[in-house]
């Protein structure tokens, strides 16, 4: 019976925080690469090597606070270019990057309200890494919908586009 009760109170203890917050969106997304953590590092925290999967031009400052840009249009009017004023929020090598994102440039109402993104990298072994990608911050009404809905479709197919570009398929 005691065990039953503390069980009951640890369940609750640990699902208040979740069922306290008002409707969490986060888009999740996920992928298995055969390509070694050190490699698929490289590959995302770097300019040169997101150039190759990403957008052809990139600013990526590996420092707490580092500017980060994805330029998919680079001849564009700044605030049209892409991904723009974005800052590395943090990072651990070979294992974690986080940094803030920029609403698409067809949504002005909420382009200036960024959101953030935390992007795991799991080392299966030697040969083998998991990257998982986290995208929250979305705030509320239809224009968030909007960028919310672009973002689900977006994140998987690039995961997706990298899982191609790296493995040659």
């Amino acid at each position: 019976m005691i065990r039953a009760v503390l069980a009951i109170i640890l369940v609750a203890t640990f699902l208040e925080p979740a069922t306290a917050l008002e409707n969490p969106r986060v888009i999740a997304a996920q992928i298995t690469v055969d390509v070694r953590i050190a490699e698929v590092w490289q590959d995302w925290s770097t300019a040169e090597g997101q150039q190759g999967f990403f957008g052809p031009k990139v600013i990526l400052e590996l420092t707490t606070n580092g500017l980060y840009e994805v330029h998919f249009l680079p001849d564009a009017e700044p605030g049209g270019r892409g991904h723009e004023d974005g800052r590395i929020l943090g990072f651990q090598n070979e294992r974690m990057l986080s940094f803030t994102w920029s609403m698409p440039p067809y949504i002005p109402e909420i382009r200036p309200h960024h959101t953030y993104i935390q992007m795991w990298f799991d080392k299966i072994d030697d040969d083998t890494t998991q990257i998982r990608l986290y995208h929250q911050g979305f705030g509320e009404g239809e224009k968030w919908d909007q960028g919310f809905g672009y973002f689900t479709e977006v994140w998987p197919n690039l995961l997706a586009r990298y899982k191609a570009h790296v493995e040659g398929q």
